[in-house]
């Protein structure tokens, strides 16, 4: 497991797609609102104090809600050893 501390940028300032990888995911609101969006379920609207796990496979990506700069603890599975990255 990989802990990473997180800012989610204005829109319009991050790449646009999907990100989409090998593992699984654990998201943690520290501040500010996000949405959560996936290729197979509803968005999700998220703030502080909430969170959600996700299978990375499935394209993913996270956008800014309202004027405070969302912090976020994300808690990734790292490739295994021989995996692909």
């Amino acid at each position: 497991m990989q802990p990473y501390l997180s800012r989610v940028l204005d829109p319009g300032a991050a790449p646009a797609g999907w990100s989409r990888h090998d593992g699984e995911e654990f998201l943690y609101v520290l501040a500010g609102r996000v949405q959560v969006l996936t290729e197979f379920y509803a968005p999700a609207e998220l703030g502080p104090g909430e969170g959600c796990y996700l299978d990375s496979r499935m394209g993913h990506r996270v956008e800014r809600l309202g004027d405070e700069e969302p912090r976020l603890l994300w808690i990734a599975t790292r490739p295994q050893a021989g995996d692909a990255p």
